[in-house]
């Protein structure tokens, strides 16, 4: 093998490889309106205050820096 040749190989090894890396899945996940399939919410479970109350740490937690 030449030293043009291995270069040539080198470069399409490269592009086939730069090329791959920017392969995206054409698949689409369909998702049925009104069904969630994560984890339950925990403050769902507490009272309308307890839940109140949470939100109202969470927020001032996350604002603070601000």
């Amino acid at each position: 093998m030449t030293i043009k040749n291995a270069t040539l190989t080198a470069a399409v090894v490269v592009v086939a490889a730069g090329l791959a890396g920017c392969w995206d899945s054409t698949e689409v996940t369909v998702h049925n309106p009104g069904e969630y399939k994560g984890e339950p919410d925990p403050l769902l479970a507490q009272s309308a205050s307890a839940r109140s109350e949470t939100l109202t740490k969470r927020f001032q937690t996350v604002q603070a820096d601000r």
